[in-house]
């Protein structure tokens, strides 16, 4: 088991692990009768390491893609999560909306394989 998505932790074998995750993925062991292990992997390898056989179950915040579907099969969604901006608090009043961020001034940040990083794009942050 690979779990993605890391609140609130537990730390297991010295890896994180989301609680909700490990609790649903125990009961998930127990009923199909197996041991859970859990496997460490990074993000941008966990598809090809269920692909490979590195481990049966991804557990965690995955966003279903069209391109992710042609590669893997998802369950029905066991938790619904959304995106979300951080921003600096000294650029707390000069940036209200998402929208401001096309400002050539500002640099945004996003981790390579999620999500998020094709809002960046899709926004124009593509530098």
């Amino acid at each position: 088991m690979y779990c993605t998505v890391c609140r609130p932790v537990y730390v297991v074998n010295h890896k994180c692990v989301c609680r909700r995750c490990l609790d649903l993925g125990k009961r998930l062991a127990k009923h199909l009768g197996v041991k859970m292990e859990i496997v460490s992997s990074a993000w941008d390898g966990i598809i090809a390491g269920l692909i490979t056989g590195k481990f049966d179950i991804i557990m965690g915040a995955m966003t279903i893609t069209e391109e992710r579907k042609q590669r893997i099969d998802f369950s029905d969604p066991y938790v619904v999560l959304g995106q979300t901006i951080l921003i600096a608090k000294d650029k707390a009043d000069k940036i209200t909306s998402y929208k401001d961020l096309n400002a050539p001034q500002y640099t945004v940040a996003s981790k390579l394989g999620t999500t998020a990083i094709y809002g960046c794009f899709k926004a124009g942050h593509n530098r």
